[in-house]
């Protein structure tokens, strides 16, 4: 569809998927997070581990958090080997990379 190809390989398409999704992800949900945390921990300090609201947004960075990380290293690994690059559809090779986020 393009000159460059980023609809022509379906590798392309997945890590660009996963990549403009996790700077999404960072920017409108974990960003607030922290901002949040520092937030409620400079106004209580060591009581902050008593709010829940600041509990709340450290347990979801820590799960969104590595998510995202892994992620971030599936996106590298696609970049390196290219897998489905022989042009199979992009569902297939999107399962095929949920498998191995799940194993």
């Amino acid at each position: 569809m393009t000159n460059w190809g980023f609809f022509k390989f379906h590798w392309l398409t997945v890590k660009w998927v996963i990549t403009v999704g996790t700077i999404l992800f960072g920017t409108f949900w974990l960003g607030p997070w922290v901002n949040g945390m520092t937030s409620i921990a400079d106004l209580e300090r060591s009581g902050a581990f008593d709010n829940p609201t600041f509990l709340h947004f450290r347990n979801m960075n820590a799960w969104f958090g590595s998510t995202q990380a892994l992620l971030l290293v599936l996106t590298v690994f696609i970049s390196v080997f290219k897998p489905g690059a022989s042009g199979e559809k992009v569902s297939n090779c999107i399962m095929y990379y949920m498998l191995i986020i799940v194993q």
